[in-house]
């Protein structure tokens, strides 16, 4: 059975039902291989490895579902909405995979096939890319077709998550996300999330979390504030937090980690004590505030929310009249020095932030 795994690495991970049989197997063989948890079933017609296959989380298994139905459909269809997205590897938020997602390129509407959502709408030259030998459309085209599934049509918070995603991964610019919905798709259905969404959601997001975090901000009236801060540290050093609310002199984080980075002058990777670089932030007059997933739930936000509003109430009270720079860098400044890879291998997980 080694050539059906070759065969199955070579096209992404899948194997169709014709080729088993080339390869001289029979539906009898084919149902025998599922039982015996060789192959696993991933649609219909389709089968992978399970050697392979059961290495994948759930985001992947999908990505090779994705990969078939591409590939059988041919270019005529590019994945969309749902499908797009997981090429892309968007972080998402009660996105189901349960159907594959695709769009005729010449508008017209295509066939019926179990599994498989048609859906048919114009689709321009500049709307497609191809990813990983998949053709798709384009990630802010990707985050507002999704929005726009049933079951995310009304979840302002799935919005936020899309696209803050399809902006991060575009590089797009909110005001262009804007135009877009209030242009070219301002005829497009069920879009009245993504309108409300593109004025909360921010690429800069790096996380799921962190989307949601701007959603409970906006939903229980928390200031918004600065995303993805650079503060350079007395010893050269530069901390990056998730948050800051400049006025209240506050940091936030979401899952509590402030990242760090060396001296440029130093070893890439250096790694540093926490309770400096915690010492250091206390220095600049800052109070913080820490949450996690948990917190970011619809029993929990409300409580979530009022905990940040005091802090912010608080850093106000205890630092609003300090004189101490608190000294932001631009992340234009930081040039070279500073990768996304050497951010995550210099980062330590800060323990025992306070929120005052």
């Amino acid at each position: 059975m080694d050539d059906v795994t070759d065969l199955a690495v070579s096209q992404g991970g899948y194997v169709t039902r014709a080729q088993l049989l080339s390869l001289g197997s029979s539906d009898f063989g084919i149902a025998k291989a599922v039982q015996s948890d060789f192959l696993r079933k991933v649609r219909h017609g389709t089968y992978a490895p399970a050697a392979t296959y059961d290495r994948l989380d759930a985001e992947a298994k999908f990505r090779v579902k994705v990969r078939s139905v591409l590939d059988k459909l041919g270019p005529d269809y590019v994945g969309s909405h749902r499908s797009s997205s997981a090429v892309h590897r968007f972080g998402t938020f009660r996105v189901s995979n349960d159907e594959v997602d695709v769009t005729r390129r010449d508008g017209t509407r295509g066939r019926v096939e179990a599994g498989i959502r048609f859906h048919h709408g114009t689709v321009r030259d500049e709307d497609v890319m191809m990813v990983d030998g998949m053709q798709v459309t384009e990630p802010v085209r990707a985050s507002i077709e999704t929005t726009t599934l049933p079951g995310l049509r009304r979840d302002l918070e799935a919005g936020v998550v899309l696209l803050s995603e399809g902006m991060r991964h575009s590089g797009a610019r909110r005001e262009e996300v804007a135009a877009l919905l209030n242009g070219r798709f301002a005829s497009w259905p069920s879009t009245s999330v993504a309108r409300t969404a593109i004025t909360i959601a921010d690429g800069r997001c790096e996380t799921v979390g962190e989307s949601r975090s701007l959603y409970l901000f906006h939903r229980h009236n928390v200031p918004m504030p600065e995303l993805q801060v650079w503060i350079r540290l007395p010893d050269g050093t530069l901390a990056r937090v998730d948050f800051l609310w400049l006025l209240h002199r506050t940091f936030g984080e979401f899952d509590g980690a402030v990242k760090y980075a060396a001296r440029a002058d130093e070893p890439r990777g250096v790694l540093y004590e926490e309770k400096l670089r915690e010492d250091a932030l206390r220095n600049y007059d800052l109070g913080g505030a820490r949450w996690g997933w948990a917190a970011l739930g619809r029993a929990q936000s409300l409580s979530t929310a009022r905990q940040i509003m005091a802090t912010l109430d608080r850093s106000v009270r205890l630092y609003g009249r300090s004189r101490i720079e608190i000294p932001i860098v631009d992340p234009p400044v930081l040039g070279g020095t500073v990768t996304p890879a050497e951010t995550v291998a210099a980062a330590r997980r800060l323990e025992s932030i306070t929120t005052g």
